[in-house]
């Protein structure tokens, strides 16, 4: 997957970085680790951004980086590794 250019609008996407925008937005806009889905992809001058639907901006903001984030990764919930913790239990010995 080449990041930014398979992003995708109504993406899942987690923000990684957040610095003050060029255009003086709100600086506490975005929070690091919270999930956001992409609105719009905006891009300008070779620069790829996004807007997300979680953050409203005024006007004169064009969109946030889009290297601020990175997708969210599914992954499938499995319990596997906690019924095996409360399964018996094999006796260890210990030479001595």
């Amino acid at each position: 997957m080449a990041w930014p250019q398979d992003a995708y609008v109504g993406q899942k996407v987690v923000c990684v970085r957040f610095n003050q925008c060029w255009c003086g937005c709100d600086s506490n806009a975005l929070k690091i680790n919270e999930v956001y889905t992409i609105k719009e992809i905006v891009v300008q001058d070779n620069i790829v951004g996004f807007l997300v639907k979680e953050v409203e901006i005024s006007p004169n903001h064009i969109a946030f980086f889009s290297h601020w984030f990175r997708p969210v990764v599914s992954r499938p919930t499995s319990i596997s590794i906690f019924t095996a913790m409360l399964g018996p239990r094999q006796k260890e010995t210990i030479d001595g």
